[in-house]
């Protein structure tokens, strides 16, 4: 198991980073160990690219993604969340990662579907970055602690956290997986008949 896990990751990086060209500008979204993989393979490549990162309130996850990318000389760019749709369109690629995977859609950090839309819209291709064994039935949104955001005691604030959003298969351009990179339709097929190995 844990060697098909390795063998996969190697797999998904060099397929991700096939997708990545010359003077690309492109978009990742939280912190991602897959995207981040594919990003580090397309430098070994001797590719020349600019990331953009959303910081990812409360926690500032993309400041993570960032440290990690500029440890590979990768040249990388860190925006606020709601300044979003102002670098979101000047990019070429939308990569993310997979929280979970059904036959609907996707699970990842919240503001995945928002930023979808977007690029749909400025048509950025779209592309979630996982592993087919994490495609599951059903999936259970997480909501994280309120103190995350603001440890605030007043009877007349509520503050809320949830922490991840649900992405419809119809906004992805496509899954890389240990696949390749296919249509979401594809990759569903090719993982329902690989989980019956497990």
């Amino acid at each position: 198991f844990l060697n098909y896990i390795k063998k996969s990751s190697k797999k998904i990086s060099k397929s991700g980073a096939r997708l990545i060209k010359n003077e690309m500008n492109i978009y990742v979204h939280c912190h991602s160990s897959t995207v981040v993989s594919i990003l580090k393979q397309a430098k070994k490549n001797k590719k020349t690219f600019v990331v953009y990162t959303s910081e990812v309130e409360p926690l500032l996850q993309g400041r993570k993604t960032a440290k990690d990318l500029a440890k590979s000389k990768i040249r990388t760019i860190v925006v606020p969340d709601l300044a979003a749709e102002q670098s979101l369109k000047k990019c070429d690629l939308f990569l993310f990662g997979a929280d979970a995977l059904t036959k609907k859609g996707l699970a990842n950090k919240i503001g995945t579907s928002t930023l979808c839309k977007l690029a749909k819209q400025y048509n950025i291709p779209r592309y979630s970055c996982a592993i087919s064994l994490k495609l599951t039935k059903k999936i259970k949104l997480e909501k994280r602690p309120a103190r995350e955001v603001w440890n605030e005691k007043n009877k007349f604030i509520k503050v809320i956290n949830p922490a991840f959003d649900f992405v419809n298969k119809k906004l992805v351009t496509g899954v890389i997986s240990e696949f390749g990179i296919l249509p979401y339709r594809q990759f569903l097929k090719k993982a329902r008949q690989n989980l019956k190995k497990f």
